[in-house]
């Protein structure tokens, strides 16, 4: 009996055909053996997150929120560690580099391409964000690479698109700073 293992990334595998003996009723590889080839395997996986979350937030008069998330650069790095470097492109543009990611042998930094964009118009809120709402960051991973691991571990097709806001809810005297989050 043999074993077969597939790489869920690799497009091609080679299949042997077994023969039938005249004689026998049992399978067995003859000596010239038949091979097929399947060019074009189609493994697809997907994967969905949404997350919404709120923790009380304590607002001095003399530093607001709204002031804090349109700085959106140190927005940015206080959501990834501290050791990831971000690079900022343009106002809306930032590629952060993570700290390792190590599974059994392998290790790879991946390299994360982010817009952010901080929104105070009512009318360009998505349906998430309560309309009373004064300002919110939106932040939408468009990109993301993994330069140090071999092509043949990563599928062609591989995409990962993760869209977010952050923005601060107050009800009364209590204040919530709240964040929702979307990964397919």
């Amino acid at each position: 009996m043999a074993n077969v293992l597939l790489n869920p990334c690799q497009t091609c595998t080679t299949f042997v055909v077994l023969k039938k003996h005249k004689f026998h009723r049992h399978s067995h590889v003859s000596g010239s053996r038949t091979r097929l080839e399947c060019k074009n395997i189609n493994r697809t996986s997907s994967f969905n997150y949404k997350s919404s979350a709120g923790v009380p937030l304590h607002e001095l008069p003399w530093a607001s929120f709204d002031q804090y998330i349109e700085d959106k650069g140190r927005v940015i790095r206080s959501i990834f560690p501290q050791k990831s470097t971000s690079q900022q492109l343009n106002e809306e543009e930032w590629i952060v580099t993570m700290t390792p990611i190590e599974a059994l042998f392998l290790k790879c930094e991946p390299v994360v391409h982010i817009t952010a964009k901080c929104i105070s118009e009512a009318d360009d809120y998505p349906h998430e964000i309560p309309s009373h709402i004064t300002k919110f960051l939106k932040v939408h991973i468009t990109r993301v690479e993994f330069p140090d691991l071999n092509a043949d571990y990563l599928p062609p097709d591989f995409n990962i698109n993760a869209k977010g806001a952050l923005y601060l809810e107050r009800q009364g005297r209590h204040k919530w700073m709240k964040n929702q989050l979307d990964i397919s």
